[in-house]
């Protein structure tokens, strides 16, 4: 946490940046934008953190700035409201009006709205595997593609076992919401090419849902790549990955962008 902290602190220092942006009516809808430099056409990176959908917030995620803004794209770090005050759709709801925002808005920080990517990490990892479905945007007035790809790292996609752990004394989840919300038990018909990354020292737990996952979608015909990340863990597969322009995984991220 104390890298972490310091590595945002830094970056929110190197780069140009707006913090607690609304996106959305609720208080917690904000965003903080890193713009890219001296561009009108940037693709976007929109982050989601993790945190069992409970904690944490984007301030903690500005370092993932530094992975791409240098190369020429946008970064957004989505804030959200948090389980028990609310219940985990509201989340989702509140991600896809996020990246309503962003589509309208890029023009007016130099990027696309034809080029947004989506990531996210543990609980964001599953936000941004819902997300990168092609079903939803069209009900909120988007284009299918609206997300052109995504990175899901360290993800939970079956939410049966969260349900049946110690974590659901404070997610009541319920079996209706693990059906609907779950990515593995709700297979796209079509969606963005996706990245499902883990790290290899993590618990057997992620590193299961995670090749479940890839799994299913391969098996589906969906668009997506496996990546079992050496030397790397729960928490540190943003930090010493995701946002480290020389890392394999960070470099596959701006592949997929188009940024590489």
């Amino acid at each position: 946490f104390a890298r972490r902290i310091a590595a945002s602190v830094q970056a929110r220092a190197d780069f140009l940046h707006r913090s607690g942006v609304a996106y959305g009516p609720g208080p917690s809808d904000r965003l903080d934008l890193f713009p890219a430099a001296g561009t009108s056409d940037a693709p976007v990176m929109i982050f989601i953190h993790g945190g069992f959908w409970r904690s944490l917030d984007a301030a903690l995620f500005s370092f993932v700035a530094r992975g791409f803004v240098p190369h020429g794209a946008a970064v957004v770090v989505l804030d959200y409201p948090l389980i028990p005050e609310f219940r985990l759709a509201d989340i989702v709801t509140s991600c896809r009006l996020a990246i309503a925002w962003v589509h309208r808005h890029a023009r007016t920080f130099g990027a696309s709205p034809d080029k947004l990517f989506v990531s996210g990490n543990s609980a964001g990892g599953h936000l941004a595997a819902l997300l990168a479905d092609r079903a939803w945007p069209t009900t909120a007035g988007l284009p299918d593609d609206v997300i052109k790809g995504a990175c899901a790292m360290s993800g939970l996609y079956d939410l049966e076992p969260v349900r049946l752990s110690s974590q659901n004394d404070t997610l009541n989840l319920t079996g209706e919401e693990v059906e609907r919300l779950s990515p593995s038990r709700q297979l796209p018909a079509r969606a963005a090419k996706t990245i499902f990354a883990v790290g290899a020292d993590e618990t057997p737990e992620f590193l299961r849902q995670n090749r479940a996952i890839a799994e299913a979608w391969t098996a589906a015909g969906l668009p997506c790549a496996h990546d079992v990340v050496s030397a790397i863990n729960h928490i540190t597969i943003v930090l010493d990955a995701f946002a480290v322009p020389t890392h394999p995984l960070n470099i596959a991220t701006r592949r997929l962008m188009g940024v590489a």
